[in-house]
């Protein structure tokens, strides 16, 4: 009888995990989100008009205007949590800021500064007040993997789920 080619995926995520760990950023410097990490991400923009840097932003999945329970739309840019990050002093047309303290694997949204600007009425649904833009999303890089998965039953703490889930630490007798 020929012998099994069953690998434990557990072996398979240490292989792959041995082979590069997860990059510590991402960048493409013709994207609005040029750059993006676990814990920050740097956004740039332009104005017709020179003006001062800022980004508001704000953690979390509704988009603005989306009606909450009682029918009525959301004000998300009003609520606790919203915070402005500030660039360098002086006005410019091209802007670039880094936002930092951000929590990895989390999604963002974001508004750019532009007291030129004035927004329609599709851009006012997607957030838009002046002096703010309407609003964009990114979610930041996943977390970094603290400890590598090791298979059930070979000196792991996952042994619980051997316990509770016998078929898991043996091939079945398919397999063999």
């Amino acid at each position: 009888m020929p012998q099994s080619r069953f690998i434990p995926a557990g072996i398979l995520m240490l292989a792959a995990s041995a082979a590069g760990a997860d990059p510590e950023s991402c960048s493409d410097p013709t994207r609005p989100v040029m750059r993006l990490g676990r814990t920050f991400a740097e956004i740039q923009w332009h104005t017709r008009q020179p003006a001062e840097t800022r980004v508001q932003i704000r953690q979390g999945g509704w988009p603005a205007r989306t009606p909450g329970p009682d029918g009525r739309p959301r004000e998300p840019w009003r609520a606790a949590g919203v915070r402005v990050a500030a660039g360098p002093p002086g006005r410019r047309t091209y802007h670039r800021i880094r936002v930092a303290g951000l929590r990895p694997g989390s999604r963002y949204l974001y508004r750019v500064y532009d007291p030129w600007a004035e927004p329609t009425g599709v851009e006012k649904t997607w957030g838009a007040d002046r002096p703010w833009r309407r609003e964009y999303s990114f979610s930041t890089l996943a977390p970094a993997v603290i400890e590598p998965l090791r298979p059930i039953g070979a000196g792991s703490r996952n042994t619980a789920s051997a316990r509770s889930h016998p078929q898991a630490a043996r091939p079945s007798s398919e397999s063999r």
